[in-house]
């Protein structure tokens, strides 16, 4: 499968599939901070998955624009208004303390305006150009 092409792949199934492929493959594997707009369930009592959805959270803390996290469900409840603060993701993880294994189930759909779009695609090309440089004087 051509990574790069996997996101426009991922759009183009049901939201329960990204999910479940999501996990079947592990979501770190294969998906693209630039392009993170899909349907996660995370575990967070997984690393890989509680490290994708944190640094989801950390896009969503950044964009004002639009509330990144829609329809959004903890433990299985639906979270009706939740703020993308500096709070969130103590929230999201259920208040457990630094270096406790959260145990929580998250499950949403990830939207981004197209300001933290191009921002964020910005920062992959950056990151792509300078990993091809150093490449080139190895």
């Amino acid at each position: 499968v051509d990574r790069t092409q996997f996101s426009t792949l991922m759009r183009s199934i049901s939201p329960n599939a990204q999910a479940e492929i999501g996990q079947r493959l592990g979501w770190c594997n294969f998906i693209d901070y630039g392009r993170p707009d899909h349907h996660y369930r995370l575990r967070l009592f997984i690393r890989d998955e509680c490290d994708v959805a944190r640094r989801l959270t950390q896009i969503a803390k950044k964009d004002r624009d639009v509330n990144s996290m829609n329809n959004l469900h903890i433990q299985g409840r639906h979270v009706l208004k939740l703020t993308e603060d500096e709070s969130l993701w103590s929230i999201l993880t259920g208040h457990v303390m630094d270096g406790v294994i959260p145990t929580n189930v998250l499950e949403f759909d990830f939207a981004i305006s197209k300001n933290i779009l191009y921002a964020q695609s910005a920062v992959v090309l950056q990151n792509w150009f300078r990993n091809s440089k150093k490449k080139k004087q190895t």
